[in-house]
This record gives C-alpha cells, structure tokens and sequence, in this order.
C-alpha cells in the first residue's frame, strides 16, 4: 500500500534525535547488527534479537543507519496496515478514517518507542489470528514479539479477555470479566509499590526494574492528565455503549472492548508513578482504537458522532504532538530530505 510506503519512507529518512529513543539505542544496536559473525553470536546476544535482526537485514542492503529505520518502520507499518485490511474480512472498516487515527495518535510515537512498536505490530497480527481463532498462529506472533520486546507478554491479557467474553456459555465470564477490570483499576492505582515489591521479591520483577519504577524514580511521574485524552476515553466508552445499543457487535463483543479500554485507564495510572511506564498501556491503546475505528465506520454510527470522533482524534494529535512534543519527534528533521 503506497500509504505505508509514504509512512515509512518519511520515518525512515528522519534524523537522529527525532524521537528520544534514536538516541539511546538505534546506533548501538545497528552497529551490533553490523559487526554480527555469527549465527551462535547472535543467539547469545542479550539485546531484543528480533530488532537487531531487523538491523541486520538493512545492512545487507546498505550499510547507513537511515536504511534500518526504513526497514523498521516498513515492518512496523506493513503489519499494522496488513491487519486493519484484513479486518474488512471480519468487520466494516474504513481504511481512510483508521489512516487518519493512527497518524494522529500512534505514527509519531513509532519515531521513539521503535522496538516495542515491532512488538506491538506483531502482536497486532495475533490478536487477528485470535479472532479467526487460529490460537497456534497467535502464540507465534506472540512469542516473536518477546524477542522485540520483553513487556510484550502483558498483552496476554487482551486474547484472554477476548476467549473469556466470547466463549460459549460466557454470559456469567462477561460480568466477572467486568468487575475484575474495574477492581484491577483501583488496586494498582492504590497499590503499585506494594505491588512492585512483591513482584520483586518473588523474582517476577528485576532488582534493576525495582529501583528505576520504585519510590525515587529517576524519570519523574507524570505531572497531569492532558485534557484531549480524558475526553478520548469519554468517547471511548460512548462508541462501546452505542456498539452494544445499536447491536453494531455482539454483547459479549462490547464487554470486551469495555474491559480492554479499563485496562489501558489502569496501566496509563501507572505514569503517575513513573511517566515512562505509559507505554505498558499501549498494549490496550492500539488494538482498543482500531476497534472503535470499527465501530466510527459502521453505517449505525451517526456522521455528527464520526465527525465528532475525528475533530477529537485531531485536536489530541495538535495538543501531544505539536504542543507538548509528545514523543520528541516534532518538529521533523531530515538531512537527506534537506527539511
């Protein structure tokens, strides 16, 4: 699709410094790509071996760092596009308004959080093949995503919630699916040290994740709660409640976007304790949008409730991007483009 060719080729070209992770890591991990010998050098890498794969790949085609961000968002956006397509199979979905949705909210984010968005991309691709119910395709995309991202496994919860509220005779699941949800927001928003700890003590959380996330961050908590996202989540919770009204999907369908939406309120709390455990929400944030973006394209969905949803979309993408630098990727740089 030449759309994420456009996408990936302005991303790839980017500078370094456009989105604060190209500096923390894009060239280490290139240069290790770069100086692999070996097949059993790269498995005993402990870097995430699937993104420097993905380096490795771009070096055989050209030895410039811009050819591996190229190759990393091709892959990002490949698999993300190749997804909201294959919906069509089992959804109505506009590709036009989910272009826009994902442009405004998530696009500038894959300049920084590069391999979890690899990650991300992967198991965006599972959960399609969840929905068919090809479970073993699934686990595949799910365990590849681990070797882009090790927070990856959190987004076992979502086909979890999906088999919990979909399966036969689930109606009972549906409500205990619903009250956990709300149950999990509260504990860890009032109990996330505590909680830290325990997975600490047992071994579940590293000593070197304890101290980075625990009391005395050094990254600093999130300071508030940006207007344009607390009425994306009011409108979120709108399009689930008209989606079971208007029986554009099923009961249990609906339960399952409510719970999903629920998680990402919980994990995006976390940021008030350390700003960069946000992106742990983004395993709900992603594949609860192109559901909503399902429902905004359903012919039961009024154009003043589309509309609506769309000036919201752009005015969070104006207020995180352009305002505040969400991300550090605005404003865009290109030494190759001459921009």
């Amino acid at each position: 699709m030449c759309i994420v060719f456009l996408l990936s080729f302005v991303g790839g070209m980017r500078d370094i410094g456009v989105g604060t992770d190209t500096i923390t890591y894009s060239e280490n991990y290139f240069f290790e790509a770069k100086h692999l010998s070996s097949w059993e050098e790269f498995v005993g890498l402990r870097r995430d071996r699937g993104y420097v794969l993905l380096n490795y790949i771009a070096i055989k085609m050209s030895e410039n760092l811009w050819m591996a961000q190229f190759i990393i968002q091709l892959f990002t956006h490949g698999l993300i596009f190749f997804v909201a397509y294959r919906a069509r199979n089992l959804f109505k979905l506009k590709i036009s308004l989910f272009t826009l949705v994902y442009c405004c909210i998530f696009y500038n984010q894959t300049y920084n959080f590069m391999r979890q968005y690899c990650a991300l991309a992967l198991l965006l691709v599972g959960l399609y093949y969840a929905l068919n119910k090809q479970w073993k395709l699934y686990v595949v995309c799910q365990l590849c995503a681990f070797f882009f991202h090790s927070t990856s496994l959190l987004f076992m919860c979502v086909p979890i919630l999906y088999y919990a509220c979909m399966a036969e005779n689930s109606h009972k699941w549906r409500y205990f699916v619903v009250l956990s949800s709300i149950l999990f927001v509260l504990i860890i928003s009032a109990y996330y040290y505590e909680a830290l700890a325990l997975l600490n003590s047992i071994d579940i959380v590293s000593d070197v994740y304890a101290n980075r996330y625990g009391i005395g961050d050094e990254f600093g908590e999130r300071e508030g709660l940006r207007k344009s996202l607390v009425l994306i989540i009011i409108c979120v919770f709108y399009f689930i409640y008209i989606a079971y009204k208007r029986a554009i999907v099923e009961h249990g369908f609906a339960i399952f976007l409510l719970s999903i939406n629920l998680f990402f309120i919980a994990f995006y709390l976390l940021s008030f304790y350390s700003i960069y455990l946000y992106r742990l929400s983004l395993y709900f944030y992603l594949p609860m949008m192109l559901f909503i973006v399902i429902i905004a394209s359903s012919r039961k969905t009024l154009e003043l409730e589309r509309a609506g949803f769309v000036m919201l979309v752009l005015l969070d993408w104006y207020i995180y991007i352009v305002k505040h630098n969400g991300a550090e990727s605005f404003p865009y740089q290109s030494k190759i483009l001459g921009i």
